[in-house]
């Protein structure tokens, strides 16, 4: 139904365009990739088989879907501006780590005054990832059901290919960030401070290495994958998400908290910390087979 359908990724010299464009190529898709940077657009054209412009009128004008991939703050601006020169019944969507207000009111501005279908969604994958299978794509649903028709369809293509599912979450566009401030945001920066501290201890990270047990290992090694991604697209994720306030101050009150409990040597509220930490986590599914999967981890690295 949706093969041989063109499809603009506007950002498309990025890594993740890139990963898409590939995508869609392999499921009978005609894609054509915009970029400022010209050697980087030529590079991606040149990995992915895809037909390239720096021209945006050009790139979305025969669109069927235009999937907009750049930078957080940039992505209403774009949106506004694909809008523009998008034909009747096309189908706009963006891939934002974060929405704000701003990404929902533009697609919802652009649906109701025009002939186009909106929708805003999260692949929770990097592009390193091999296939779509088991990944898990957010659908950031838009006020008033605007996008109703749009996802449909956009779930319909991702899940063509039987023996490459995805895993797909609804949620409603204003639960997306806050979802991301804890999934996204935290982990990020409480991996960035770790490696900033161990930098500060003033010691070699390889001489600390000699000496790692398994949880060092694991933590050094996310800290690591951490440090070496964008830090625009890190710094956005954060700085850009107004629900991150409130979780930057749950880190100042715990590292608190924690810091009065060592101080006087407390282990009675020690102890009552792991067993309120515990029973908040029980119900995880991941929670009894925890220890077990941590050292199939440790195994999975040393092999």
């Amino acid at each position: 139904m949706y093969e041989d359908k063109k499809i603009a990724i506007i950002g498309g010299s990025g890594s993740l365009g890139v990963w898409f464009a590939q995508w869609f190529i392999e499921h009978g898709f005609h894609v054509i990739l915009h970029g400022r940077n010209k050697e980087r657009l030529i590079s991606a054209g040149n990995v992915t088989g895809a037909m390239i412009t720096q021209d945006l009128e050009s790139a979305v004008k025969d669109a069927d879907i235009i999937m907009v991939s750049i930078p957080i703050k940039n992505t209403p601006k774009m949106l506004e501006m694909v809008s523009n020169y998008a034909k009747k019944d096309s189908l706009i969507f963006d891939v934002a780590s974060i929405k704000g207000s701003a990404i929902p009111t533009i697609l919802e501005k652009i649906s109701n005054e025009k002939e186009i279908m909106c929708a805003s969604i999260h692949p929770m994958f990097g592009p390193g990832s091999e296939g779509l299978k088991d990944k898990t794509i957010i659908f950031a649903e838009l006020p008033n059901g605007v996008d109703s028709e749009s996802l449909k369809i956009l779930e319909n293509i991702f899940t063509m290919d039987k023996k490459d599912l995805p895993v797909i979450k609804s949620c409603k566009v204003d639960e997306h960030d806050k979802m991301m401030g804890l999934t996204l945001g935290l982990p990020h920066a409480l991996n960035i401070i770790f490696m900033d501290i161990l930098s500060k201890s003033g010691i070699p990270l390889e001489k600390i290495s000699d000496f790692s047990g398994t949880t060092f290992l694991i933590q050094k090694i996310l800290s690591e994958s951490v440090i070496q991604q964008s830090a625009e697209i890190y710094s956005q994720i954060q700085m850009e998400n107004h629900e991150f306030r409130s979780i930057k101050k749950l880190i100042l009150d715990s590292i608190g908290e924690y810091s009065k409990i060592l101080n006087s040597n407390d282990f009675e509220s020690f102890e009552r910390l792991f067993k309120r930490l515990n029973k908040y986590s029980a119900h995880d599914l991941d929670y009894k087979d925890s220890y077990k999967k941590f050292y199939k981890f440790i195994k999975a690295l040393k092999e």
